[in-house]
């Protein structure tokens, strides 16, 4: 896919200069922090050297003192308490979260996950009908509820008190219930928006544990789940996100939660009796426990997830954390098949246009998500894709670009559209099936009108140009202090001329290259994934090359080298090959 390469803006060099000398870094690093918008010394203090002190009152959040009051209320009296939550990561997290904070300080608890196939997404009838049953009093949705007001009628009417803990875009009309909890609802000054599902019911609890006078350890003993549900949630790495999520993750490595065990020991991610070397990064969240739980909800029901996490016998929590490798295995094989019959439909029809809307009456609910992303990945164009079941209802996933604000394009459809919800980067719906045509024709003349043909192409953002003989180990311990990497915080990229190959270049894997590369005297090993058709080019214009790459660690027999991660390679004075 064509890329644009954006290079730094040069009108700051001076600034950056005065900036890395008063942070006694070097230039590159003052750059990529400028690049992030941290341009005092105080600003990258603490986003290098963070502290969870730096994260929020919880009270700052419109409402959440109301719920605290509620919540420890019907705790006091005795009354039941459900948590309604989601069945992804987020949710699930977020309901396991709230189920055994809310347990710790004497609740009667309970918890409800729908199931996608016979509830679809948000709130339903049926699960408020089995909440009733138990005699509940109060009802928290978590990662859901905001867009479910006539679900919420119904269970006001039943006589349920009803608290929302949503981070999903609001409509413009809030549903009835008694409490809402939502950063992006009208009024609310919360300095940060971005909290994802499961880190705002962390703020509940810590308004909780606040209220009653207990140690701040008493919530951020839950934060490994708070760093699993935020980060596979795929919200912006930024603000109070990345906070918990760095110190989320540093608790998940070694965690006591015996589910969370089970889970990374069934992922291959932590070997027991490895101790404090244990490390984590975003993408072992994304890529390997995100999917494990998601399979649940995707394939089945996400009700044994919630039996997962707050496992307190390990061979229980062993056994459901194999059978989520078993769907997981089932979900990737109908994802690569629809994946594969989604990119042909792309191209046999739709190459053209600016926004996607793919459907099939043989595609799984499940795997829609995944499919949307992967189209996204390929295409770059807002993309929804659509499942059809036997009663001719139809029910979609949609993901986007950075240009397209998908909430807003919905919005524009809801006439054609039984129900959605979402937010700029994701989005289910729901519409009958005859009306995919036509919302189809909207959804590409919404794109049309938003989007030119520059916006079609990603950017390639460097963070700043840089010799090899600048790279050392300091250097790259610097970099690390800017993890977590993920959405709207990545990997430093870094951009180097006139350099040239030394030794042999080597086609690896399926289409990989790895070689050597040298400039005025430093060496360094660099891989190539997916670049593997330059190879013979690279051995005729080995001379004087362009690289754009990463900076990682490489770890093979018991040795650790620094290497070079390379996302681009201009032969010569050719473009770049990305």
């Amino acid at each position: 896919m064509k890329q644009k390469i954006v290079l730094p803006n040069p009108y700051h060099t001076e600034g950056i200069k005065q900036f890395a000398t008063s942070l006694n870094s070097p230039l590159p690093i003052a750059q990529a922090l400028f690049n992030r918008g941290i341009t005092s010394f105080d600003s990258a203090k603490n986003f290098l050297r963070p502290s969870l002190s730096n994260l929020h009152s919880p009270s700052g959040l419109l409402n959440l003192d109301q719920a605290v009051s509620c919540i420890l209320q019907n705790i006091k009296v005795g009354q039941k308490i459900a948590i309604f939550g989601d069945y992804d990561v987020d949710g699930t997290t977020a309901t396991a979260l709230l189920y055994l904070g809310l347990k710790s300080l004497g609740a009667q608890i309970y918890y409800y996950v729908p199931n996608r196939f016979t509830e679809g997404y948000g709130l339903s009838v049926q699960g408020i009908k089995e909440i009733l049953s138990c005699q509940v009093s109060l009802l928290i949705t978590v990662d859901c509820g905001i867009s479910d007001h006539s679900e919420i009628e119904f269970a006001k009417q039943a006589g349920l008190e009803i608290i929302i803990l949503d981070h999903h875009q609001p409509p413009p009309n809030l549903p009835p219930a008694d409490i809402i909890i939502n950063p992006k609802q009208p009024g609310c000054n919360y300095s940060f928006k971005e909290l994802s599902g499961v880190g705002l019911a962390y703020k509940l609890l810590q308004g909780l544990h606040l209220a009653l006078g207990k140690q701040e350890d008493e919530s951020t003993r839950f934060i490994d789940l708070v760093a699993l549900g935020t980060a596979a949630d795929i919200v912006p790495l930024t603000g109070e996100n990345r906070l918990l999520v760095k110190f989320g993750m540093e608790q998940l490595a070694h965690t006591s939660h015996i589910g969370l065990q089970a889970l990374l020991h069934t992922a291959g991610l932590i070997k027991p009796n490895r101790g404090s070397e244990s490390k984590l990064e975003t993408r072992d969240i994304v890529f390997r426990l995100g999917p494990l739980i998601n399979a649940a909800g995707r394939m089945d029901n996400a009700q044994k997830v919630i039996q997962l996490l707050i496992a307190e016998e390990i061979g229980q929590a062993e056994n459901i954390a194999k059978l989520l490798l078993l769907e997981n295995d089932r979900r990737r094989q109908l994802d690569k098949k629809i994946t594969e019959e989604a990119q042909r439909l792309v191209e046999n029809e739709y190459k053209n246009d600016k926004g996607l809307v793919l459907s099939s009456a043989l595609w799984h609910q499940g795997v829609l998500g995944i499919v949307a992303s992967r189209m996204v990945e390929k295409y770059f164009r807002p993309t929804v894709v659509i499942a059809i079941d036997s009663e001719n209802k139809a029910k979609g996933s949609a993901r986007s670009i950075h240009r397209f604000h998908l909430y807003d394009a919905l919005s524009q459809c809801q006439d054609l559209l039984t129900s959605f919800g979402g937010h700029r980067h994701a989005a289910g719906i729901s519409l009958p099936a005859q009306n995919i045509p036509m919302f189809r024709q909207r959804f590409q003349e919404i794109a049309r009108q938003r989007l030119i043909e520059d916006d079609l192409i990603p950017e390639l953002n460097i963070d700043s140009e840089l010799l090899l003989q600048e790279i050392n180990p300091r250097f790259f311990q610097l970099i690390n202090l800017f993890k977590p990497f993920g959405p709207e915080n990545r990997r430093p990229l870094f951009k180097t001329d006139g350099v040239q190959t030394a030794g042999t270049i080597q086609a690896v894997g399926k289409n990989h290259l790895k070689f050597t590369v040298r400039q005025n005297g430093t060496h360094f090993p660099a891989i190539a994934f997916n670049l593997g058709s330059l190879a013979s080019e690279l051995e005729k214009n080995s001379q004087s090359l362009g690289l754009i790459y990463t900076i990682e660690e490489n770890h093979w027999q018991d040795k650790t080298m620094l290497q070079l991660n390379v996302k681009g390679i201009a032969l010569s004075q050719s473009q770049y090959t990305l």
